[in-house]
């Protein structure tokens, strides 16, 4: 390497091929899927898995590598990492407004575990944004991220099939689980989950790598059909026999907003395969289309539909006594009363103020994405930028029946998601500045 080479390295955070974070997303990947989401460290908690412990340790590379480097951090903070600011912002004042306010030793604790968990978000989000150095990269971790999605839908549905968990007996030195290792079924059949801790956070992790693999599948042509599709088949699969109804309206919703950037005769040919493939799954599994049309049918009689209604009169009575901070996050245990509701959740322990910077950040993933797709001309990327945009707003709706954020995998698939949203889109600017310089 040159002398200014070397200064070109000192003075730009993640500089270079070999210094970019695909390596580490990548491990992180590993962590979230494939070390089952009920082992934790002892004492942390929902803040104790491995993968929440590498995004604190990814907080602290990111800012390191901004000081080596002697970067003004304010002068190079764009929307979405001005929006995570504003989000942690929210959840600090949370914090200390609970604290303020005294707390029973119980909220205390999940109090300062869910600052952990905000800060392991921060890293996740700041890493996958800023360490991603070019657009082949990006490709390569979406790959990745995809293929993650895809080994726990196989692993779910082989726990469909033979009515186990399959990974009870998964042990790691220095992990403890939090909760026992059991199948959950419904109407008779066995829902899968993989690694995660319920089938819901199953749904909602394989509802977001979705848009990708089939993004993958249309344009990554330097493949075979196989290798492109299989990933699809799976995930599809999966949901599809996850009898979860959060699952099956968040897979709709992603499906509608990636469909919107496509034209006609490609939504045609997706439409008419993954109808195929549906009708295909329901026909050899007997029963579970009836089960299916049963979830919907039932809403507004159900256990499940009962209790989502009433934790709303639940949560507003919560909400008065702190309406614009919360009580902090983590703070309303479920020993008090399961909401089922992110969104819910969130007003009660963050307030007004949490949930608008959270909706903020959440429409700023889409934002980002969507203005740099319009950019591009190249129809991959250009579809890769809606992907993002798909996979962020199928999080935000499964999230109204699904309190994600208190699940590891889930919330750390979506902080993932959004940080590589901000990095398609600094990194579709710079391309195109480029090319017209």
């Amino acid at each position: 390497m040159t002398a200014a080479g070397r200064t070109t390295a000192r003075v730009r955070p993640f500089a270079g091929e070999r210094a970019d974070a695909v390596g580490a997303l990548t491990l992180y990947l590993i962590l979230l899927c494939a070390v089952p989401s009920s082992l934790r460290v002892a004492g942390l908690g929902s803040a104790g898995s491995p993968a929440m412990l590498l995004g604190i340790v990814f907080l602290m590379w990111w800012a390191s590598e901004h000081v080596r480097a002697r970067t003004p951090v304010l002068r190079s903070v764009r929307l979405l990492p001005a929006l995570l600011v504003a989000f942690m912002l929210a959840l600090g004042l949370s914090y200390v407004n609970g604290m303020l306010h005294g707390q029973p030793p119980l909220e205390g604790n999940t109090a300062d575990m869910g600052l952990i968990r905000a800060v392991a978000w921060a890293g996740l989000l700041l890493v996958a944004y800023d360490g991603v150095t070019s657009s082949a990269r990006l490709v390569t971790v979406a790959r990745r991220l995809v293929r993650a999605g895809a080994l726990l839908s196989v692993l779910g549905l082989v726990q469909f099939a033979l009515d186990r968990p399959l990974v009870d007996w998964v042990t790691v030195p220095g992990l403890v689980t939090d909760s026992s290792v059991a199948v959950i079924d419904r109407s008779g059949f066995t829902r899968p989950m993989a690694t995660a801790v319920h089938p819901l956070e199953f749904g909602v992790v394989t509802t977001m790598t979705l848009p990708f693999a089939a993004v993958l599948a249309l344009h990554d042509r330097g493949r075979g059909y196989v290798a492109r599709f299989w990933p699809v088949v799976a995930i599809v699969g999966a949901i599809s026999l996850s009898l979860s109804r959060s699952a099956l309206v968040g897979l709709a919703a992603t499906v509608i907003i990636l469909t919107l950037g496509w034209g006609l005769r490609t939504r045609l040919a997706v439409g008419l395969l993954g109808l195929a493939m549906l009708t295909g799954i329901y026909v050899l599994v007997p029963g579970m289309a009836s089960a299916v049309l049963e979830l919907f049918a039932g809403i507004g009689t159900d256990d499940s539909t009962v209790s989502r209604i009433g934790a709303y009169g639940v949560a507003l009575w919560v909400t008065e006594q702190n309406p614009l901070l919360g009580r902090g996050l983590g703070t309303f245990v479920p020993q008090y009363y399961i909401l089922d509701n992110q969104w819910l959740l969130l007003l009660v322990e963050s307030g007004v103020l949490g949930v608008a910077a959270f909706f903020a950040l959440l429409t700023g993933g889409v934002l980002v994405a969507v203005r740099a797709r319009r950019r591009h001309t190249d129809p991959f990327q250009r579809d890769l930028g809606q992907a993002f945009a798909a996979a962020v707003v199928g999080c935000a709706v499964i999230m109204a029946f699904f309190d994600g954020l208190s699940f590891p995998m889930a919330a750390g698939t979506l902080f993932l998601i959004l940080g590589l949203s901000g990095a398609y889109a600094r990194l579709g600017e710079r391309e195109v500045n480029a090319s017209t310089s």
